[in-house]
């Protein structure tokens, strides 16, 4: 298992490319706009989470 700082850093590029593809959401046309954006919450909400845990491990 990686240590809580390594694991940090994984989420931290997650959060990364969900701001570069809120960019790319910006370009698209309605239907495929809400689309994208329904997966997007799934993707912040799980890397979200994920933080959670990995700060929750660093407290221990």
């Amino acid at each position: 298992m990686n240590f809580p700082e390594e694991q940090l850093g994984c989420v931290g590029q997650k959060f990364s490319d969900i701001g570069r593809k809120i960019e790319y959401i910006k370009t698209l046309d309605l239907v495929s706009y809400v689309a994208e954006v329904e997966q997007l919450c799934g993707e912040i909400q799980a890397a979200t989470e994920e933080m959670r845990l990995i700060l929750a491990m660093m407290k221990e």
